[in-house]
């Protein structure tokens, strides 16, 4: 395909502070030079945003973007299907300790069941499926690294099976999500052409709100999305559900009686 030479959209405030226009006064806001999809009102603003922004931050091509082929892995799929054996265990506890909640609060409670344990520390990635940036929080919030491996082999299966057009076609339902402002921007374009080098923000991002992404938008046709086994959907549903309760589990909670 042809380049993507298109940028994400400009945003009409400072990232940091909300400021409208430039400090200088001189011109618009400043994109970040690396990912072009954070704003700044001043280089002030741009480095207190940078201990967080670096998390989310990953490069997007100076001469544009190219949908190259994804190659199809059978290590990759070998993990992936072991991870999701793992979540189907979590998701019967959770659902478990959920109906048997009585409405209290279950927020961590499945943290506490053993095959988290599995899901944090025994479950292992093949090498190439490692990757070198750890989330945010990582260090006290231990499913965030294995939960981040786990999005970017999920995406990067999907977008191996997926056609020139259906990519272009998971890039627009990206790009027009309206995405919550506690996550990461995601540029379509950039999510379907760099699969395996987004930051963990992003991956973080698309591995919680992939369902709406994949399932809950009708305006287009994704053919393969329509085509998916209930099992491969119900992965990425597990996989949401997981982000969304295991994202800020402490390990003190996860190995509480």
């Amino acid at each position: 395909m042809p380049l993507d030479t298109s940028l994400p959209p400009i945003v009409s405030h400072c990232d940091t502070c909300n400021n409208e226009n430039r400090e200088d006064n001189n011109g618009p806001l400043q994109r970040c030079s690396v990912c072009k999809d954070r704003f700044y009102c001043s280089l002030s603003c741009q480095t207190k945003d940078w201990k967080e922004h670096k998390y989310s931050c990953s490069a997007l091509p100076p001469e544009g973007l190219e949908y190259g082929k994804i190659q199809k892995d059978p290590k990759r799929e070998v993990a992936i299907k072991g991870y999701v054996a793992a979540l189907q265990y979590w998701s019967e506890e959770y659902e478990r300790r959920k109906n048997n909640s009585l409405g209290g609060q279950i927020k961590f409670a499945s943290g506490r069941h053993p095959i988290c344990e599995y899901l944090i520390e025994d479950f292992k990635f093949p090498q190439e499926l490692q990757s070198k940036r750890h989330p945010l929080g990582h260090s006290a919030y231990p499913f965030r690294t294995t939960l981040t491996l786990a999005s970017r082999a999920f995406l990067l299966d999907l977008i191996s099976r997926l056609s020139d057009r259906e990519r272009t076609v998971l890039a627009e339902r990206i790009s027009r999500a309206r995405i919550p402002a506690r996550w990461t921007r995601l540029f379509g374009p950039k999510v379907v052409a760099c699969p395996s080098s987004l930051s963990p923000g992003e991956y973080e991002a698309f591995g919680t709100l992939a369902p709406a992404f994949l399932f809950y938008d009708d305006k287009d046709d994704l053919s393969f999305v329509t085509e998916m086994k209930a099992s491969d959907r119900k992965a990425w549903l597990m996989l949401s559900e997981a982000f969304k309760e295991l994202w800020d589990a402490p390990r003190s909670i996860v190995y509480s009686d």
